[in-house]
């Protein structure tokens, strides 16, 4: 179980954001962020990924920053990315609605529409 920020917009469409650190975006953040639509984070943290490979991937100890500046974007991207997420709907015209605790986004948005129609 997890909590969830229900969203919605004006045609009625909702969405259901994951509160707390996203496991996904920690593993695969320019991936998740692509698929996310949030274009300009997925550019980023593909070219940082991409400096880092390119320029820390020549000796031992500069291998090690490579991993740890690796670890730190991923951390970010995972601890950060729901936040992120949540911005760009609020700019798409999406509304903070409620916090629901439910197993997926799915039944948070059926939760969520259960307890205003009774």
């Amino acid at each position: 179980m997890g909590n969830y920020k229900v969203l919605e917009n004006s045609e009625n469409k909702f969405i259901a954001i994951k509160v707390g650190f996203n496991w996904t975006a920690f593993f695969f953040p320019w991936l998740w962020a692509l698929l996310n639509k949030l274009y300009l984070i997925s550019i980023i943290v593909f070219s940082l990924f991409l400096i880092f490979t390119l320029y820390f991937n020549k000796s031992q100890e500069l291998l090690i920053m490579h991993f740890v500046g690796i670890l730190f974007i991923g951390y970010y991207i995972g601890s950060e990315g729901n936040k992120f997420k949540e911005k760009y709907f609020m700019k798409k015209g999406y509304e903070f609605k409620e916090i629901i605790t439910a197993d997926s986004p799915e039944f948070a948005i059926k939760k969520y529409l259960k307890g205003i129609n009774t």
